[in-house]
C-alpha cells in the first residue's frame, strides 16, 4: 500500500501536491496568517523554465509578482522554517516573473534536479545553474517530521467528525488551566498540539504514542483529561 503521505492531491489553485508536501505548505501558511497563490506544483514539466525540478514530489512555485519585497522575504522565511528549500526568483535571473521556488527537503519522490536543489541549498547556494551564493534568509536546517499522531494524513488526522465526537463526549471537559490562571479551551489546545506539536521536541515526542486510529487516540486523550472521580 502506497504510504498516504505520497498519496497526490489537488492544493489550492489546482495544483498537484502529495500529501506531505501540502501539509507542509499549510502550515507555513498558517503562520503566514494568509493563503498563499501556487502557479506551479509537483510531478509535472509543464515549464521548460523549470527544467526537471518539477518532474517528482515536494515542488511548488508561490506567485510573488504584485507582492511587497517584506511580504516575499517572509513567505521565503517561513517556508524555509518548515523545512522547504526556498528562494525567491526574480526576472532578472532567468525569463519568468517574480515568484517563490521550494522544495520540500527530505521528499522522498523529489526528482535528481530537485535533490540537486536542495544540496546546494544546504551548501548556502541558489539553487540555480550558476552556482551563486544564497541570498534568502539563513534559517536552521530543517526537515519536516512525517510521523506525528493526529497529523494530516493517515488514521490519526483529526477531521471534522472527529472534533464533534469529542465535544459529544467531553462535555463535562469545560476549561483547563495553563498552569498561569488563564482557561483555555479544551478542544482549543489539542488543536493547538495537532497543528503545531512538531515545532518542539517536547510536544513532538507526546504527540508519537502509536500510529492508532483517530477514535483509539480519542479514548486516549479522554482518559487523560478526566477529573479524578470526587471521594
Amino acid at each position: 500500500m502506497k504510504d498516504a503521505a505520497y498519496a497526490r492531491t489537488r492544493a489550492h489553485d489546482g495544483v498537484t501536491l502529495n500529501y506531505r508536501t501540502l501539509e507542509m505548505l499549510t502550515a507555513a501558511e498558517r503562520r503566514l496568517g494568509f493563503t498563499t497563490v501556487l502557479t506551479q506544483g509537483s510531478y509535472t514539466a509543464a515549464n521548460p523554465e523549470s527544467g526537471s525540478t518539477h518532474a517528482g514530489g515536494g515542488a511548488l512555485d508561490v506567485r510573488a509578482t504584485g507582492l511587497s519585497s517584506a511580504t516575499r522575504d517572509r513567505i521565503v522565511y517561513r517556508l524555509r522554517r518548515i523545512g522547504f528549500a526556498a528562494w525567491l526568483r526574480t526576472p532578472a535571473q532567468g525569463d519568468w516573473p517574480y515568484h517563490i521556488h521550494a522544495i520540500a527537503i527530505g521528499d522522498r519522490e523529489m526528482s535528481p534536479a530537485a535533490r540537486q536543489q536542495v544540496i546546494d541549498y544546504r551548501n548556502g547556494l541558489n539553487g540555480l545553474a550558476n552556482k551563486g551564493p544564497d541570498d534568502g534568509p539563513r534559517v536552521p536546517w530543517t526537515v519536516y517530521p512525517q510521523e506525528l499522531d493526529m497529523s494530516f494524513y493517515g488514521p490519526e488526522h483529526w477531521d471534522r467528525a472527529d472534533w464533534e465526537r469529542f465535544d459529544q463526549r467531553a462535555g463535562w471537559l469545560k476549561t483547563i488551566t495553563d498552569g498561569h490562571g488563564d482557561p483555555r479551551d479544551a478542544k482549543r489546545i489539542l488543536e493547538f498540539i495537532h497543528k503545531n506539536g512538531f515545532e518542539t521536541e517536547d510536544v513532538a515526542r507526546q504527540t508519537q504514542e502509536s500510529a492508532a486510529s483517530a477514535d483509539a487516540k480519542l479514548d486516549q486523550v479522554l482518559e487523560l483529561l478526566r477529573p479524578p472521580a470526587s471521594a
